[in-house]
């Protein structure tokens, strides 16, 4: 398997042979990065922190629907990064994956119980972990850091599991690969680097079902929409931006050609700020959230194209948008239907995404 796409590399932490990059994976610089990258991401991390102790920037915001976003960063142009898990909507029967166990009409008889899988499959996650004592993982989750919440399990990294790897003890739970030997788990924090690591290591896929929090957003703490572009403009810059992260990202995978990372393309179709002329914040030239008066006609209301952002924009990842569960699974084209929330592309530079 080779990547298509040539990434865009960053000489102070990959440096590429491109004879050799699609053929075999490059351990050694993978290793080397994964450490240089560890500590950009701790140093990004202390500045945000920083900055939001001199900006007034909130730690945590609660969403709408009772989940959480966290202060993780700052990005290039010094804007607060805000990380938030999105939605898994995703089930055996819409995929189809039912019909590659024993059993199916593939005939493929499929379970995930080679031995040669033993940690080739990750889950990255926002701040929380699968429960790893869960009836449907069997002691298989192998959780290689402490999440940054202190949650030693969370809801939505419990069903992401599952998904991927539950027994099926429960008949209705049961996950993709159902019998894998384990599944590497962590949170998001430090993200780039575990993932260069564990590349160099071997693993083969990972799921991450997170991403920014951007565009418009209800702050339920402080009972207010917020909207977080750029002083002057009408949408979020981060929408469809081939940013630094989406080259690092597209960086690892060239490096580690055998290494597939699945990312969600985002939930924002649904989040669409108040009416016009009615109050909302935003950020002022300094980057501190304020009162901008009430909104005017002409901000994007995230509704359209060209609404999914960060590490969902690289070019050799696989990024995934959600159609409504199909419990009879796919039989013809009518019978797929497009979720309210997920994210639509195309990315700025042209290219088709969710892929």
């Amino acid at each position: 398997m080779t990547k298509k796409v040539f990434a865009l590399f960053l000489p102070t932490l990959f440096t590429v042979n491109i004879l050799n990059a699609q053929v075999r994976t490059n351990e050694n610089l993978l290793r080397v990065s994964a450490g240089k990258l560890g500590i950009e991401q701790v140093s990004n991390y202390a500045r945000a922190m920083a900055l939001a102790k001199e900006k007034k920037w909130e730690l945590s915001i609660l969403l709408s629907n009772g989940n959480h976003a966290r202060l993780t960063g700052v990005d290039e142009f010094g804007f607060p990064v805000y990380t938030r898990s999105y939605n898994n909507t995703i089930a055996a029967a819409t995929t189809r994956a039912n019909q590659l166990w024993p059993g199916g009409t593939s005939g493929f008889n499929l379970t995930g119980s080679t031995p040669t899988l033993q940690n080739k499959l990750g889950i990255w996650e926002y701040d929380g972990a699968p429960l790893k004592d869960h009836v449907e993982f069997s002691g298989r989750i192998v959780q290689k850091d402490v999440p940054a919440a202190g949650r030693s399990s969370d809801f939505h990294a419990t069903h992401v599991a599952g998904t991927m790897i539950a027994k099926g003890i429960n008949p209705v739970a049961k996950g993709m690969a159902f019998d894998i030997p384990n599944l590497i788990s962590y949170d998001n924090n430090s993200d780039l680097s575990e993932m260069t690591a564990e590349a160099a290591s071997g693993m083969l896929l990972s799921n991450h079902s997170y991403g920014l929090l951007t565009g418009w957003n209800y702050n339920t703490t402080n009972t207010r929409w917020e909207f977080y572009g750029r002083v002057g403009e009408n949408e979020d810059y981060r929408y469809g931006y081939y940013s630094r992260e989406s080259s690092l990202i597209d960086s690892i995978l060239y490096n580690a050609p055998f290494y597939i990372m699945v990312q969600s393309a985002g939930n924002d179709r649904n989040n669409n700020g108040p009416e016009v002329g009615q109050p909302y914040y935003r950020y002022d030239a300094s980057n501190t959230m304020i009162s901008a008066g009430n909104r005017p006609a002409g901000i994007s209301s995230n509704d359209g194209y060209d609404i999914i952002a960060g590490k969902a924009i690289a070019k050799n990842n696989i990024t995934i948008g959600a159609v409504r569960g199909m419990a009879a699974g796919y039989n013809k084209p009518s019978d797929v239907v497009m979720s309210s929330f997920s994210a639509w592309g195309p990315t700025d530079d042209g290219r088709i995404k969710p892929d």
